[in-house]
């Protein structure tokens, strides 16, 4: 199986408020459903290199969803003095879930827009699920984002 996933919403909140929240990855724990995010210790804090690993649970059922920050461009003042795009890149490394995501954090009037992408391959899951696994996934995606969405607004 592998599904495209996306979502995307606007923030009332500035990029450069919204970047450092949107790529805090343990933070994703109390948006994502039944899943705990921790860093890995001993690579860096934030940036290019950065692991991580989404522990999903449900009763005794688990999976762990090591990932890694493959590039890493916040939200920063380009030479016209606007503000270019934050922009992230992640590699799914698990032995179950493979594949990528992409974050882009945008600037606009009155806040910015998230958007996330993700192409995701589950092993033992057969082709013929990719459609109903790419809208339930983008359904659950948007609903991570309009909790973060809460939070970084409240």
């Amino acid at each position: 199986m592998t599904a495209v996933i996306a979502a995307a919403t606007d923030l009332s909140v500035d990029a450069q408020t919204a970047w450092p929240a949107v790529t805090d990855w343990p933070s994703h724990s109390r948006w994502v459903a039944f899943t705990q995010v921790s860093a890995e210790r001993g690579c860096p804090v934030a940036g290019v290199g950065h692991r991580f690993t989404g522990r999903t649970s449900l009763g005794p059922l688990h999976f762990d969803d090591p990932m890694e920050v493959t590039r890493w461009r916040p939200p920063e003042p380009g030479s016209d003095g606007s503000l270019a795009p934050g922009y992230c890149r992640i590699v799914k490394r698990g032995k179950l879930v493979r594949g990528w995501a992409e974050i882009t954090v945008t600037p606009r009037p009155g806040g910015c827009r998230v958007e996330w992408v993700e192409q995701v391959s589950i092993r033992g899951v057969p082709a013929f699920a990719d459609p109903v696994s790419g809208v339930l996934g983008s359904r659950l995606l948007k609903r991570v984002l309009r909790r973060m969405a809460i939070e970084l607004t409240a």
